[in-house]
């Protein structure tokens, strides 16, 4: 019997996107675009199942996800685009600005308490909920206790452990210091910020924490990792995860999409949260994946009936097994945990996400990006930390207040 969610492949060329919407859609057909890769399949047998419940027919369009976005732009006010779309948080605030998606109907997240609270913060815009969350990541602390023993509870404790690991080849701790995503909790655990937040509790990006004195000081710890001779300045994450594979790294920083090679591999590990100051963990920055609803949905009736079948725990629980990494919903969570293979991890990669903070979903976000992570880089090579995080406000202040006139 021929499956009811029609798996359509969208290539690169822009003007695809419309074009799969060139026939007259029907009413009681869902239209989902997503660049989900591990989960698809996952994704296509709820889509069954939902359709075999309801009756309505749900249509899911894999689409690269590099290209996704940029598609579902051009198609979506055009009328083309798909009545749901999968995507991360920092999408939301551009679609709504854009005016191409709606909050989520009430009734659909029936008790946010069930949820992982960082995830419905990320999927929130302006005080509205605009995505139903699905599964989230962010980085954690990977240590192999073959190399490394103990467990580093502050920053004092890592660059100790770390130097003690140091043999021959061997890094007791490596990751690539210029990559922002990778090196804010240590930014964020002295109290620096990205956006700060309106009285009512808006992101406000004219707000930014990027050179205040716990920057500065997350800067000059940065510093110290090079200068101490713990990594050199030019370290990749890509090398990172070779190190670690190859048994030469004690401790790395890396995400859930990193597990199933170790576990190939075979090389002990174990997830922690990145240690902070004051023996508490660092808050790492978290981005969840979550679907959204075009505001133009042919099929709005039966899309927001898949979106509440999606947010389900049994549905997320599923996903969550075939993503690896943890779902938003605390019953999946619960659930999927008890799997034998990937339930450990998803557990600790939950508690790692407890402690993280939401990746702002303002679209001015994206001016911060390349600046801060120019001035890191140069910061590990010698450059004073007060002066390269403050001449990187002034830009990125620059750069979003362009941005919004």
């Amino acid at each position: 019997m021929r499956s009811l969610a029609l798996l359509t492949v969208l290539f690169c060329c822009l003007a695809v996107a419309p074009g799969c919407q060139s026939v007259q859609r029907s009413p009681d057909e869902v239209v989902l675009w997503t660049g989900f890769e591990n989960e698809l399949p996952t994704l296509i047998k709820l889509a069954d199942d939902f359709s075999r419940q309801s009756g309505k027919r749900v249509r899911i369009v894999k689409v690269p996800f590099q290209s996704l976005q940029n598609k579902y732009l051009i198609a979506a006010p055009a009328g083309q685009g798909p009545d749901l779309l999968i995507g991360p948080q920092d999408w939301v605030g551009v679609l709504r600005t854009a005016g191409m998606i709606e909050p989520v109907p009430a009734g659909v997240v029936a008790q946010p308490k069930d949820f992982m609270p960082v995830t419905l913060t990320a999927m929130t815009f302006e005080g509205q909920l605009y995505a139903v969350p699905l599964v989230a990541q962010c980085v954690a602390l990977i240590r192999n206790p073959q190399l490394v023993a103990t467990s580093p509870h502050n920053l004092e404790e890592l660059i100790s452990l770390a130097k003690q690991a140091q043999v021959g080849d061997h890094y007791g701790f490596y990751y690539g210091l210029k990559d922002l995503y990778f090196s804010w909790p240590f930014f964020a655990t002295e109290g620096a910020y990205l956006f700060g937040t309106t009285p009512d509790g808006k992101l406000d990006p004219a707000n930014l924490g990027l050179d205040n004195p716990g920057a500065v000081k997350a800067g000059e710890y940065l510093r110290r990792l090079t200068a101490e001779n713990v990594m050199p300045p030019d370290a990749s994450n890509d090398l990172a995860r070779s190190l670690y594979l190859e048994g030469r790294a004690g401790m790395i920083l890396n995400g859930p999409w990193f597990l199933k090679e170790l576990r190939t591999a075979k090389v002990p590990y174990v997830i922690e949260p990145v240690p902070g100051v004051a023996d508490q963990p660092a808050p790492c920055l978290v981005t969840v994946e979550g679907v959204m609803l075009n505001n133009r949905a042919v099929a709005r009736e039966p899309a927001v009936a898949f979106m509440k079948f999606l947010a389900l725990p049994e549905s997320q629980e599923q996903i969550a097994l075939a993503s690896g990494r943890p779902p938003a919903s605390l019953e999946a969570l619960a659930r999927a945990g008890k799997d034998p293979v990937v339930g450990p991890d998803l557990l600790a990669f939950a508690r790692v996400v407890d402690f993280g903070v939401p990746m702002p979903n303002h679209p001015a976000v994206s001016a911060v990006w390349e600046d801060m992570s120019q001035a890191v880089e140069l910061i590990t090579k010698g450059e004073p930390a007060g002066d390269q995080l403050r001449l990187t406000r002034e830009r990125v202040s620059k750069r979003i207040k362009q941005m919004m006139e």
